[in-house]
């Protein structure tokens, strides 16, 4: 399958070999922590750096492939069985079956900040990503790993025909398909006379009387597909990253083929798939009063894909690039307080004492 700029978050089940922790000491008077928003970060000794995550999106799109070839008498079908319905060519056809979406957190490398802790100054446990996102405070996050995107196959597969003596001795492809139609309809009166059979000529027990019949089926479906022609269906799913740093107003997500399947965005043998984006949010102003933990107040937005004007999905999302920036006291966390955050946007998750 193709895969399109698909992001994992595996390292996530490594938070444990990753937490970042500092001791609070006994002092009295403590000197004062403070944060400092640093970009880039100077990797101060006495200080922790950590960052906010933002929202990317992941769009999951189901298509179907449907892979058609003829069947070898398929010029002979409507003579010999009346057929006129079949495949006369070769070819494939994909199809959108659905579109879904989620999110996941990233590290926004523009909402970087250092906790500088002055000598002798207390601080509680701090608990970071691999990617250095905060995680929690007095307590140990985990989290479920993310899985790839499964590929989801389902297939139908060409049937095998066993080709009977007569057939094998034809001198003409006529005269084969004139033997394969003969086989048909004598299966067709084998299954009629079986149907129609007294009770006393039917086999012994009941499943023996329906694997006949479904021998019978199945041997009818093979030798009709040499006129009908044969499909086999697979269904696949493809995931597309992306990670919005503005609202889009409406732009190409991605092109899909009735050919091809899904295809880049600016691949034009594909017909185009939209998203737009909507927020009544404002992005607030970094908060002046340094003297606490950042974190993040996520706006609600709401994401459209759009095949042409018809829209195929909307959901409302919370995404934390669009939201606002605020500060939890570092008065209150002290060494019995606990806190933890939302890895996908950077807010509160809870927060309370042991």
């Amino acid at each position: 399958m193709k895969k399109i700029s698909t992001i994992s978050l595996i390292a996530i089940a490594f938070l444990s070999s990753c937490t970042l922790t500092l001791k609070t000491q006994d002092t009295t008077p403590a000197p004062q922590a403070e944060l400092i928003k640093v970009a880039p970060v100077s990797g101060a000794a006495n200080g922790i750096v950590y960052t906010l995550p933002k929202t990317a999106l992941r769009f999951n799109i189901t298509a179907e492939k449907v892979e058609k070839k003829r069947g070898e008498f398929y010029l002979y079908s409507e003579r010999y069985l009346g057929l006129r319905e079949v495949i006369l060519e070769d070819g494939e056809e994909w199809e959108i079956k659905s579109i879904e979406l989620e999110t996941y957190g990233v590290a926004d490398s523009d909402e970087k900040f250092q906790l500088f802790v002055p000598q002798g100054a207390g601080i509680p446990q701090i608990q970071l990503s691999p990617c250095g996102v905060i995680l929690g405070v007095n307590t140990e996050i985990t989290l479920p790993q993310q899985e790839d995107v499964e590929i989801k196959r389902q297939s139908s597969k060409p049937l095998g025909v066993p080709y009977t003596e007569e057939m094998l001795l034809a001198n003409s492809s006529a005269k084969m398909a004139q033997e394969a139609a003969r086989y048909i309809y004598r299966l067709r009166e084998s299954r009629t006379a079986l149907l129609s059979a007294d009770l006393e000529a039917l086999p012994p027990d009941g499943e023996a009387y329906s694997m006949s019949l479904e021998e019978i089926e199945e041997l009818e479906a093979q030798f009709l597909s040499l006129f009908q022609g044969t499909e086999t269906r697979t269904c696949v799913t493809e995931s597309i990253d992306i990670i919005p740093g503005e609202i889009k107003d409406k732009e190409v997500l991605f092109r899909f083929s009735s050919f091809g399947g899904v295809v880049a965005a600016d691949d034009l043998s594909g017909a185009p798939y939209y998203i737009k984006m909507k927020t009544d949010a404002e992005k607030g102003e970094t908060p002046t009063d340094t003297a606490g933990l950042y974190y993040k107040q996520p706006a609600a937005v709401t994401v459209t894909v759009l095949e042409g004007n018809t829209e195929v999905l909307s959901e409302k999302v919370l995404m934390a690039q669009f939201g606002k920036l605020s500060t939890l006291p570092l008065g209150i966390l002290t060494k019995d307080t606990k806190v933890s955050f939302y890895p996908k946007t950077g807010a509160i998750k809870a927060i309370g004492k042991e």
